[in-house]
This record gives C-alpha cells, structure tokens and sequence, in this order.
C-alpha cells in the first residue's frame, strides 16, 4: 500500500467519524496498516494496542516516540573524539534530542483512527514495536533486559563523511544513541519502511543482540577485538559479525510476521519475503525460502576484505542470508514438520537461534561466550562457528530439528571448506565434542581441517542435498 492510497482510505474513514480525544484506556482500538497473507497486500486494519500509557504522544512500555530530534556524525568534531562512554558518544552526536510527537484521532464507535498521514505513521510504527517485542518476548526477552526504547521520528540526520544533507530512507536500531531512527522517506513509498512489520522486526533483532552479545555497548569492544577498524587490514572475524547480525536479523523479522494476534506462531503468516514490500530490489537476495550458497566468491569477500569494503559491497547480507536461509529450510524439513508440527518446527528453530547468541547457562555455549573465550583470535571466528552455536542449542532441544540444521548448513556452507559430505569423517576424528570448534580450527594457511560443524557428528547419517553442488 502506498502512503497515498493510505490517505485516501483515512479519508473516506474520516467522513463516517465525530472528533475526540483520544482516551488511554487499554486495550486501545485503533487503526494500523498491516500485512494480509492471505492476498499478500499491506491494507488499513482495526488493531489494538495494550502497552500504550498515552496514545496522542505514543508512548507506551515497549517504545517511546519521540520527534524533532538532530543527529550529526562529524568525525572533526572535538566532542566525539575524546568521547569514551556510550554517555559521552550519545551526547556528541545527538545535537537536539527533540521533543514529544502529537498524534491526532477521531474516534468512531470504539476504534480511534489516525486523523492524518503522519498519525498513521506512527501507530503503526508503534503497533509494529509492539508486535516485535512479544515476539521476542516468546523466546525470553523482557522489558527488563532492553527497557523501553527510544524511537525517533523523522530526526535530522547527517553523516559529513557521507553528505551535508540529512539522511532519508531508512529505518534503523542506532547503537551510537540507543535507540531507533525512523527517517523520512522519498524513493521507499509503496509501504514506507517503518509500516513494515517484518523491517521493524529485522532492527528490534539488532535491538537484542546489540543488548544481550555486545553488551549494550555504542561500538561494541568484539569489532575492535577482531580488527574492525584496521582499514585495509582484511578482518574476517568481524565480516562474520555483521553476517550473523544481519542474516538472524531478517530470520527474526520473518518471525515477528509470524506471531498471530493471540502472541504464538502462525506458520500461515509468515512472510520469508517481507524486505520485497519496501525494498524490491533486495527481495531475491534476502528472501528466506530460497537456496543460498557460501561460494568462493563470498568466501574471498570475508577472508579479504576489511569491515568496510565488506559492508560497501553488502556482503554481510549475502552470507548473513546463507546462515539465516539454513535455518529457515531446516524449520521446514519435511521429516522435522512431520513428526512435530510446523509451527513447533518453527518456534524451536527461532529458540535455537535465540539461544545462540547468548547462553548465559552454566557452561553456556553462546556465540557471546564463544567471542569472549577467545579473546580476540579471530582466526577462529567463521561461518562455521555461529552454526555450530545455533545446531548446539538445538540439540538441547533436539527432535530431528538439530539433525536437518546440520544437512542445511553442510548444504550451504559446505562448498567452500571441508564442512561438505567428503569432510564429516575427517572432522569427526577432530572434533572432541559438540563446541570444540576452537580446537579444531588452526592457521587458516594450513591445509588442516577447516570448517567443521562439530556439532553435527554425533549424526552418523548426515547428508547433502546437494543444493549448493553446483556453485
């Protein structure tokens, strides 16, 4: 749906509706633009939301919106380099923190409809907040883990190095400010990106990870640790970083699309392809129900490029979408949905995931626990790593689920280094248990060993399916 044919239909809306105030009495029923799998189309449809404290200002315990505000990042500016905290960072470049939105309603009957456009826009941005951290809710995450976030609405925002002009067309978890940026937009109009329910999905998930693997921290201490910022050094580690970010980032956004209005999965929702909506041109990249391979081309992207060649050329999403797309075609083996059921499939899958990223268990084996045993050796840090993480978590859960996890990510990752059918034997004599990937990994100039799932070799009867064969 496009922002004019939203305004058409708010107005043919309005015509039937006497002026109000608008009430916070919960649930509140209002109007948001929403996805409807059943035709694959973004209409208005009467919603409610259940967190909102007050509804003209929209704010609520899941997001506080917030307009106005001015964001520079000027790397000449004398404040932002002697910044050390994440206090000090925020307050150099949020020039201007702004001030609180006012939304205007007419209520009609016992819905409260967005009088304009920009009212729109930010009930749906909000209802879309609210839908994401129920999802995520359901695999563990609290109110007292992240609080409750501050969404700026349409800020000004300049980069210097980039532009003297502000920014538009995005809409982003901002780590340098903790908190999210919903910018204006000028070419995505056909569902701008914050009405998108899987994009705010994508960055709640940077949201959570930036909160439960990097510690909340502005520039998290695992890129320095390994060589983000050493330009023209290659930096493999930290490509891997943004890979993983970025492709569960889009796994949790399909999921967020999954959640039904009773707050549990509903495969039938589930939209692999939600980023083709905002953004057409990334649509086959990224979409989740297609094969995706870590073939050499990718391999000598992370292996050579440094953070920022890595991210100019986008290849965080390709081989984030390799890992992402792994998981999503085991949550949909035909022997794993026979014996538990779609939508179990599925939840267990996002769990495993979930858990993956931080296992704050005893022993725990996270990829947030794998980064800080290491300290800092990057050579162990692959593709192979985060997979084992997510095929070890599970198999505390287990039901085939952890076997077709490892048949995807040999399928997927397996084409490059000896992760394929020829390697399992090899790796089985290497690996020593499920995350022993750190001893099994060496200098990655030798011809040892690379790239073992040691995870997957208490599965005698792994296999490929040889969808990746060809590249």
């Amino acid at each position: 749906m496009s922002g004019k044919s939203s305004r058409g239909l708010l107005c043919g809306l309005l015509a039937l509706a006497a002026c109000n105030g608008p009430s916070n009495t919960l649930p509140i029923h209002t109007a948001a633009v929403t996805f409807d799998p059943a035709t694959g189309k973004y209409q208005l449809s009467k919603v409610q939301l259940t967190t909102i404290t007050d509804l003209e200002t929209l704010k609520g315990s899941v997001a506080n919106i917030q307009g106005g505000a001015e964001v520079v990042i000027d790397s000449s500016d004398p404040k932002l380099a002697a910044a050390q905290t994440n206090d000090d960072i925020k307050a150099a470049i949020l020039k201007d923190p702004g001030g609180d939105v006012r939304a205007s309603f007419i209520t009609s009957g016992d819905t409260q409809f967005p009088a304009d456009f920009h009212s729109e826009n930010m009930v749906t941005t909000y209802f879309n907040f609210e839908r994401s951290f129920n999802f995520y809710s359901t695999l563990g995450w609290s109110l007292a883990q992240g609080g409750t976030p501050t969404v700026y609405y349409f800020p000004t925002f300049i980069e210097t190095q980039l532009s003297a002009q502000p920014l538009a067309d995005n809409a982003a978890f901002f780590s340098l400010i903790d908190g999210f940026m919903i910018l204006p937009f000028k070419q995505f109009q056909d569902v701008p990106l914050p009405m998108n329910l899987g994009i705010i999905g994508h960055e709640y998930s940077h949201f959570q990870t930036n909160t439960r693997v990097f510690s909340g921290q502005a520039i998290p201490d695992f890129y320095s640790q390994y060589g983000a910022f050493a330009s023209g050094t290659p930096s493999p580690a930290a490509n891997v970083l943004k890979s993983f970010d970025e492709g569960f980032a889009d796994l949790f956004g399909t999921g967020v699309t999954c959640l039904s209005d009773e707050k549990t999965l509903d495969p039938s929702h589930c939209d692999p392809n939600f980023i083709a909506a905002s953004i057409p041109g990334a649509s086959t990249d990224r979409r989740l129900d297609t094969i995706h391979c870590y073939d050499q081309n990718l391999y000598a992207q992370v292996n050579n490029d440094d953070l920022t060649t890595f991210t100019n050329g986008s290849y965080q999403y390709q081989l984030g979408t390799v890992l992402a797309s792994s998981v999503w075609k085991a949550a949909h083996d035909p022997d794993v949905v026979g014996k538990l059921g779609q939508q179990e499939a599925l939840q267990m899958a996002f769990q495993a995931v979930y858990n993956a990223l931080d296992d704050e268990t005893n022993n725990g084996f996270g990829i947030k626990q794998f980064l800080t045993q290491l300290a800092g050796a990057a050579i162990y840090v692959r593709p192979e790593t985060v997979a084992d993480a997510v095929i070890f978590q599970a198999q505390k859960q287990d039901d085939g689920l952890a076997a077709a996890m490892c048949d995807a990510f040999i399928d997927r990752l397996g084409t490059v280094e000896s992760t394929g059918q020829s390697g399992i034997t090899q790796c089985q004599g290497a690996c020593n248990g499920p995350t022993d990937v750190k001893e099994v990994f060496t200098d990655s100039s030798s011809s040892v060993t690379l790239g073992c799932l040691c995870a997957c070799t208490k599965y005698p009867t792994i296999h490929s399916n040889g969808e990746c064969a060809s590249q």
